[in-house]
């Protein structure tokens, strides 16, 4: 990083300290944090995470920090994104209607057993994947049961499956 610089005049706090507390806050805070003068809104303004930050909550995302892509190449794929949704060309079609998707994962049952879940990750922008859909184990025969529907569980985030016998 660069020469550090302080929101006080007297050079006590670092910048690097300045935006680790103001990447904790809300994107309102940070919105009115540019407000309080013009050292904090510079702060703001040039700090990647933190814009980055304020992009995925304008575009009403959850940025996934367990994906293997720099900051850099995922506001690329934001901007990516947010540019296919404007001009309704998508960067990756798969022709299914998955169940149920959560976490950037598409969760489907199996067509021709209902007692099987099929889970595909979607490809990073601007490539294509023909990979197949990987399957769960089947559930044990003595359940004798089928799924009928999926879902997740908001507070641990799991899938939860729902069956009949």
């Amino acid at each position: 990083m660069g020469a550090s610089h302080s929101v006080v005049g007297d050079q006590s706090v670092p910048v690097e300290l300045v935006i680790k507390i103001l990447s904790s806050l809300a994107v309102a805070d940070l919105t009115l944090c540019r407000c309080i003068n013009h050292t904090l809104r510079d702060i703001i303004d040039t700090s990647p995470d933190l814009q980055h930050q304020i992009d995925t909550a304008l575009a009403g995302v959850v940025d996934n920090y367990r994906i293997k892509m720099s900051l850099s190449e995922r506001r690329r794929a934001l901007r990516l994104e947010q540019e296919a949704w404007d001009s309704c060309k998508p960067q990756f079609t798969k022709f299914c209607v998955p169940d149920l998707i959560q976490d950037s994962v598409y969760f489907k049952l199996r067509p021709d057993s209902r007692n099987c879940v099929g889970y595909y990750y979607p490809p990073p922008p601007e490539q294509s994947s023909d990979q197949p859909w990987s399957y769960l184990s089947h559930l044990p025969k003595w359940l004798d049961c089928e799924i009928i529907a999926l879902a997740v569980c908001l507070e641990e985030n799991d899938l939860v499956a729902l069956g009949v016998r």
